[in-house]
C-alpha cells in the first residue's frame, strides 16, 4: 500500500475537511468559552452574582466541562489518525508528517490546558467545585467524553456499511461527530450562561460590553457590543458549521 493511499485513507471521504471544520470550531469554542472566563475571573461582581443565580455557576461549569471533552475527543481523534498514519505509512516523508502532526497537537493541548486552567478560570472553577472535589469534575469529563463518543460511533456505524469497516476514515469520523457533540453542548451552556448573566447580574453583564469607533473620511461612527454576545456567535456559528459538515461526511461514508 503507498503512501498516498495510506493517507486517503484516514482522511479519506469528506474527512480531512471535517477534520478541519472540527479544529476550526474547536478553536471559536475554546476562545468563547476564554472569554467568559476573562471577564468574570478575579471580577469582584463574580461571587455576589454566583451566590444569588446559581444558574450562572451551573451553567458555567457545564460550559467548562463541554470545553475540556471535546479538546479530549480531538486529542484522541489525533492521536487515532497519527497512529495510522506512523503504522501505515513506511516512507520517511509520511512518518514525519505524522511526527510532526502530533508535535502540534501536544503543543495545542498544553496551551489549552494552561490557558483554561493557569491562566483563566482558577479562582472561579476552584470556588464552583473546591480542590477536594475536583477528583469528581475529572469522573465527570471523562463520563462526558465516553457518553458524546459512544453516541459518535453508534451515529457513524448506523450510517456506515458495517461491511466495510477495513476503512479508516469512519472511525476518525466517530471522533469528529463527538467533538461536535460537546461543541454543541459548550456553545448552549454558554448561551444559558450569558442569558442567565443578562438577567440575573447586569452589573456583572455591564463589564463584557464594549465601545468600538470606525472613523473615515469626515466621519465617524461607534458602536457598543457585548463580548460574550459576540463570542456566543462566532462559537454557535462555527460549530453549527462543523455539524453540516461532519454530517455530510458520515453521509459521503455511504456512497463511497
Amino acid at each position: 500500500m503507498d503512501q498516498t493511499s495510506d493517507h486517503s485513507n484516514v482522511f479519506g471521504g469528506g474527512v480531512r475537511l471535517a477534520t478541519i471544520a472540527a479544529i476550526a470550531a474547536y478553536t471559536a469554542v475554546f476562545f468563547g468559552t476564554a472569554t467568559i472566563f476573562q471577564i468574570e475571573d478575579d471580577n469582584p461582581l463574580t461571587n455576589a452574582a454566583f451566590d444569588a443565580t446559581p444558574l450562572l455557576g451551573a451553567s458555567l461549569l457545564a460550559a467548562h466541562l463541554a470545553a475540556l471533552g471535546a479538546l479530549v475527543v480531538l486529542v484522541a481523534g489525533a492521536g487515532r489518525s497519527c497512529a495510522s498514519m506512523l503504522r501505515e505509512n513506511r516512507g520517511l516523508r509520511g512518518r514525519a508528517a505524522a511526527l510532526v502532526f502530533a508535535a502540534l497537537i501536544a503543543a495545542v493541548v498544553a496551551f489549552g490546558l494552561v490557558v483554561l486552567y493557569a491562566r483563566l478560570g482558577g479562582s472561579i472553577i476552584a470556588g464552583l467545585a473546591g480542590w477536594p472535589r475536583m477528583l469528581s469534575l475529572f469522573v465527570a469529563v471523562a463520563a462526558f467524553v465516553a457518553g458524546v463518543l459512544a453516541i459518535g460511533r453508534k451515529i457513524v456505524r448506523g450510517v456506515y456499511a458495517a461491511q466495510q469497516q477495513d476503512r479508516k476514515s469512519d472511525s476518525v469520523l466517530d471522533f469528529g461527530v463527538g467533538a461536535v457533540l460537546a461543541m454543541l453542548a459548550n456553545v448552549a451552556a454558554a448561551i444559558i450562561h450569558t442569558v442567565t448573566l443578562r438577567s440575573g447580574s447586569p452589573e456583572l453583564f455591564a463589564d463584557s460590553i464594549d465601545h468600538a469607533t470606525i472613523t473615515g473620511y469626515k466621519l465617524a461612527s461607534g458602536f457598543y457590543f457585548s463580548e460574550l454576545v459576540v463570542a456566543n456567535v462566532v462559537a454557535g456559528a462555527f460549530t453549527i458549521v462543523a455539524a453540516v459538515v461532519v454530517a455530510r461526511a458520515v453521509v459521503k461514508l455511504r456512497t463511497d
